[in-house]
């Protein structure tokens, strides 16, 4: 039997007895039974409110601020609790109403340095920057963001003894106020950013900036922030989002040095084109922004995607008295103000200070969940003290907003159309030819792709077993993260004819980016991406058949017979073919932009560079998922898969040119599978997922037949 909290069932019972109490009118005796089902259950949400609710009506704004500060005390920051950037802001104002606001700069430590009053006009764009230790990146973060066009800084130090202060305080637009007060316990800095706010700022446009973090959005290069603002304005947008883009060096972390006053571009040039790796629409606090977590981050640190949240709202038009969220990931405003434009912050975190500011931070415990994060950067930092973050098959260097734009990481507003994929916009990994061909080159490269929950030995005899009597062929096993270790259990082969090849990477890899590391491992004459797939036991029987015929350098296991490559399922994957090692050679790896996609891609760029169409065997190659399964499960539906569909279908059409009508088709097969996955939807209760579904195949040039199939889907009438 589950345990029973009695401290948990004290206060409910204390719940119930203070509601009775207020519904008799018996506001003191309420409070009291309040405030003891709060000792007994510190982030009693419920209990907290009331009384909230109650000492408002008693106008106690002292008891409020008391309440609120002691709610702090358990839950500083939004990540320890959902409700705590509204008791933040309720700790502010109730103690503005008690003693002013200098009250509340007395309670969270903020004193002015910058002499003389403050006064700042209602058109004047104002950057907010909490900062610590940053002296380094405070010249250029200067100089970028006036160009841009911003008027005033306002920059709260935070117990800095690196000269920040000294060297801010003689600038000419800043204002400086000082802290020596907790991080987490000011919300993570946000409650300083909300009073300084509050006391200076009128309703106009605020920049909220961390200090390694310059803002960019479409076209900057020739569009001043005033007229980007100014744009908002005229749509009735009043925020505005942003991507935090990692960005890195070409070297190991510690060749990453940076000097005061140098555009950090110069030094770390690259970042991720497949810049996320989970995008969940329709989420955060108010359910309404796009959270997207992932990062560079995932790839090198790996760990929960938990704290690598890369969406934030930097611009906004600031209301006062609102309620501001940690991490300026979220604003609480309605969907009709949130602009469907999107900008970047480039981010330039990891430079060669980067472990000794994880070092610092772990000791702290001043960031959200006792500065968890920065636990699994130390983790990883233990293991690889010096990672280098750039991988050809991953980084991209910078070259302009545009090339943002193409990628997808910014968005063009107010009205987006969608931007088509092509050769140019991604990152299609070069497969190197074998420049040292085997005295017996292995027929068969079976490239397996390991999982944590994985027993290597098992996977691997399966395909060993599979393989069979083939001609003698290498099984290239490939493992990413520090951890994965697995030749310990292998060995250097089985003892049979077949090679056992380990091909690790201490990169956290996704499936796809795992597959093209492993075909850069392989020298087979024939290569069968297997993934994580079991093979059955006639595929190599069965295809080693088709591939002996004359001019045959692709094979597709399929049902029916296979005329066009192109009318495969899009979700296939990539066990269900294999190609000749040359062809990969030519066409090269897995697109991972597209990775739900990327097997019914690279089967077409494979044929195309084959110049006929592939041959088709009738064999299973893997156990078919149920066919109520999305087709992965690294991703969380809301029109996920669609993104990827239609990516594929214009890279393919750029790739193979292919014609209108072929076109046409593929989006309305496209639009078929998408009816599919909503009506999956639907009938599970997922109706967020489904509405970002048919929003996302919307985009697409599809048949009113086609929108009459997704209305009926989305209405559960078929």
């Amino acid at each position: 039997m589950p345990r029973v909290d009695l401290h948990d069932v004290e206060a409910d019972r204390l719940l119930r007895m203070a509601r009775t109490k207020a519904r008799l009118g018996r506001a003191e005796q309420a409070i009291t039974h309040y405030d003891e089902a709060l000792a007994r259950r510190a982030g009693f949400a419920e209990a907290f409110l009331e009384v909230v609710e109650l000492l408002t009506a008693a106008q106690d704004w002292a008891g409020i601020a008391r309440r609120c500060a002691t709610w702090i005390e358990h839950h500083p920051d939004h990540a320890s609790h959902g409700l705590s950037d509204r008791v933040h802001n309720l700790r502010i104002d109730a103690l503005c109403r008690v003693g002013g606001i200098d009250l509340a700069y007395d309670a969270y430590g903020l004193e002015q340095i910058t002499q003389g009053p403050i006064e700042l006009a209602h058109d004047q764009i104002v950057a907010v920057v909490v900062a610590r230790n940053e002296r380094s990146r405070l010249e250029f973060l200067l100089q970028h963001h006036r160009w841009l066009g911003v008027d005033r800084f306002l920059f709260v130090d935070n117990g800095s003894d690196d000269g920040s202060v000294e060297y801010l305080v003689g600038e000419p637009d800043t204002i400086v106020w000082r802290t020596t007060g907790s991080f987490l316990r000011s919300n993570e800095g946000v409650a300083w950013t909300d009073l300084v706010l509050r006391r200076h700022a009128p309703p106009q446009w605020c920049l909220v900036l961390d200090a390694d973090e310059l803002f960019i959005y479409p076209r900057f290069e020739h569009r001043a922030l005033r007229a980007l603002c100014a744009e908002l304005d005229r749509h009735g947008a009043t925020c505005y989002q942003a991507i935090e883009l990692d960005m890195y060096g070409g070297g190991p972390l510690s060749e990453g040095l940076y000097r005061a006053g140098q555009d950090p571009l110069e030094v770390f040039p690259y970042f991720d084109s497949v810049y996320y790796r989970l995008r969940i629409p329709f989420d955060g606090p108010r359910r309404n922004m796009t959270n997207f977590w992932g990062g560079v981050r995932a790839r090198i640190f790996g760990g929960d995607l938990g704290g690598y949240l890369l969406n934030k709202v930097p611009l906004f038009r600031y209301a006062p008295g609102e309620i501001l969220m940690s991490g300026q990931h979220w604003l609480s405003r309605p969907t009709g103000e949130i602009a469907s434009g999107r900008g970047a912050l480039m981010h330039f975190k990891y430079t060669a200070q980067f472990a000794r500011t994880v070092h610092e931070e772990v000791a702290r415990k001043e960031h959200a969940h006792r500065a968890a994060v920065y636990e699994q950067y130390a983790r990883a930092l233990d293991i690889d003290p010096d990672p280098i973050f750039f991988g050809a098959s991953h980084s991209t260097r910078y070259r302009s907003s545009g090339q943002l734009v193409e990628l997808g990481v910014m968005l063009e507003g107010p009205a987006t159309a969608r931007v088509a994929v092509t050769r140019d916009t991604v990152l299609i990994p070069a497969i190197p030819a074998v420049l040292a061909v085997p005295e017996h080159q292995p027929f068969w490269s079976v490239v397996v792709v390991l999982r944590p929950e994985d027993d290597v030995r098992e996977r691997v005899e399966r395909v060993v077993r599979a393989l069979g009597d083939a001609p003698p062929s290498e099984v290239v096993v490939v493992g990413s993260g520090p951890s994965r270790n697995a030749v310990d259990v292998l060995g250097t082969g089985t003892g049979r004819s077949h090679a056992i090849v380990m091909a690790t990477t201490p990169e956290h890899l996704t499936d796809v980016e795992a597959a093209n590391f492993g075909l850069g491992h392989t020298q087979g004459v024939w290569v069968h991406v297997l993934g994580p797939d079991t093979p059955s036991p006639c595929f190599y029987e069965a295809t080693g058949e088709a591939v002996k015929a004359p001019g045959v350098a692709l094979v597709v296991a399929h049902g029916p017979h296979l005329d066009h490559a192109i009318d495969l399922d899009f979700g296939m994957r990539s066990s269900c073919f294999v190609a000749a090692r040359a062809l990969y050679e030519q066409a090269g790896g897995f697109c991972a932009t597209i990775a739900l996609a990327a097997a019914w891609e690279i089967v077409q760029r494979l044929a195309h560079t084959a110049r006929r169409a592939p041959t088709s065997v009738s064999v299973a190659s893997h156990p078919v998922p149920g066919s109520d399964a999305r087709p992965s499960s690294a991703f969380a539906g809301y029109g996920e898969e669609v993104v990827h569909w239609l990516a594929a279908i214009d890279l393919v059409s750029d790739v193979a040119g292919l014609t209108a009508a072929d076109v046409a088709a593929l989006h309305d097969r496209c639009a078929a599978g998408a009816a599919h996955l909503v009506r999956d939807d639907v009938e599970h209760g997922r109706f967020g997922s489904a509405l970002a579904t048919v929003g996302e195949v919307l985009r697409a040039p599809i048949t009113a037949e086609s929108r009459e199939v997704l209305a009926a889907a989305l209405a559960r009438t078929l």
